[in-house]
Formats: structure tokens, C-alpha cells, sequence
């Protein structure tokens, strides 16, 4: 995924306020920029994983559990993974 791909089809239901939120503001930043001719950037945070995540017990899901999968993996033990499996994204 690139940052071009960020907007690209509705987000989903269960974080769709947050997600217009932040395709807004790239939006208000861009046109109040173009309107008085200041250069604007609007940093999106993520929840998407790759090189630089934080892989700690802070992390999101994803990069989470490809923490604990690479521990379990080296320490020769199981991969254990809690929850109930309810929440959709």
C-alpha cells in the first residue's frame, strides 16, 4: 500500500468517523494552502505495519503478533494468541 492508496474506496463502518476525520483535514489543509498560497503537509498516521513500526507491547495488532510469532519462533515455543474474534475491521 502507498500513500496514494490511502483514500481510495470507503472505509469501513467501524472507524468510518475517524477515517473521513482524517481525509478532511488532508483536504481543509490543501485548499486553506492553495487559497493563501502557503505550502501545507498533512501526516496521516497509519495502522499498517513495515520496517519502522514499533514492535513492542504498544504496537498495534499486526505488528504485535508478527513480534510474538518471530519470539515464539526462535524460542522454539507456541504461539499463543488471546481474544474472542469478535471485533471486525
Amino acid at each position: 500500500m502507498t500513500e496514494a492508496d490511502i483514500h481510495k474506496g470507503a472505509p469501513h463502518p467501524s472507524n468510518e468517523g475517524y477515517a473521513y476525520a482524517k481525509r478532511m483535514l488532508e483536504m481543509h489543509s490543501r485548499l486553506y494552502g492553495e487559497q493563501h498560497n502557503l505550502d501545507f503537509r498533512c501526516f496521516v498516521p497509519t495502522n499498517l505495519y513495515g520496517p519502522h513500526d514499533q514492535y513492542n507491547e504498544g504496537s498495534h495488532v499486526v505488528a504485535d503478533l508478527i513480534q510474538k510469532a518471530h519470539k515464539a519462533h526462535s524460542d522454539n515455543d507456541v504461539l499463543t494468541v488471546m481474544g474472542t474474534g469478535k471485533p471486525l475491521r
